[in-house]
């Protein structure tokens, strides 16, 4: 039995229709390929590291020349203070000074006095005004800064005269405390010039406040504090040095500079 003619005429009408929606769907005719999602990607650069806040980039050492000049102007007072600075961008520094003082003089009927001691100070400072080299159009490292210390004191003293009596004659008299503490407090600001590479000098003043002092349990009374100075009634004082220093550097002191997000890659 031959099938109706109607029946081909639906068959045929069916793969022209095939025909059509496959053209809607790929106009062009390309064949395309699916990607290989197993092929490597080339990973995007890395972006360059920001600069650590607080890195060291510098460490000055010298002395306080201002303490051998004491004892040439008064000749009452000698020693020694070394000084080192930690530098962090040259914006902020971590200061550590110690020394050794002797004083020695001669007071009323002939008595002689001396004290003997060390000291050490710890603190930190600021340059407020400081700006990286790469926003000055003349590049410098000279800073002025203000800061503060916490001192620490250990010393003894004595004295010594002779006491005239008309019964008992010349007797020799002597006094005399061992391991003597005390501590305040310095408030300070001063400058730094670099005056030929890596030699810096400058001055630097300070007002020392007392915190705490050990009692004299003689009737000595304690005039004298290494790296305090002269000690009086107020528990303060005011305080000049004159720093000569020489800096050793720890890294380059550049900033890096950001850099822009890599853009996304189209895959292959």
């Amino acid at each position: 039995m031959t099938p109706p003619k109607y029946i081909y005429i639906c068959i045929f009408s069916l793969f022209l229709g095939l025909l059509h929606v496959q053209a809607q769907n790929n106009p062009s005719g390309i064949q395309y390929r699916a990607a290989d999602s197993t092929k490597a990607k080339k990973p995007p650069p890395k972006p360059q590291k920001y600069p650590v806040p607080f890195k060291p980039t510098g460490l000055r050492i010298g002395t306080n020349v201002a303490a051998p000049l004491y004892h040439l102007i008064d000749g009452r007072s000698a020693g020694f203070e070394g000084n080192a600075e930690l530098l962090f961008d040259n914006k902020y520094f971590l200061r550590l000074a110690a020394g050794l003082a002797d004083v020695q003089l001669e007071r009323d009927l002939g008595a002689q006095f001396q004290m003997q001691g060390q000291y050490a100070q710890i603190g930190a400072a600021i340059a407020p005004f400081y700006k990286p080299n790469s926003e000055l159009k003349y590049p410098t490292r000279d800073v002025f800064f203000v800061g503060a210390m916490l001192g620490l004191a250990q010393f003894n003293q004595s004295l010594r005269y002779d006491n005239n009596s008309a019964l008992w004659g010349n007797t020799p008299i002597s006094w005399r405390q061992d391991k003597l503490l005390a501590a305040w407090l310095n408030f300070g600001l001063g400058f730094r010039v670099e005056v030929v590479k890596n030699i810096f000098m400058g001055w630097e003043g300070g007002y020392n406040l007392r915190l705490a002092l050990t009692e004299s349990k003689t009737p000595m009374a304690i005039t004298d504090v290494p790296g305090f100075k002269q000690n009086d009634r107020t528990g303060a004082n005011w305080q000049l040095g004159f720093l000569l220093m020489y800096q050793l550097p720890l890294r380059k002191n550049n900033t890096a500079q950001r850099t822009k997000k890599p853009t996304d890659t189209i895959a292959d």
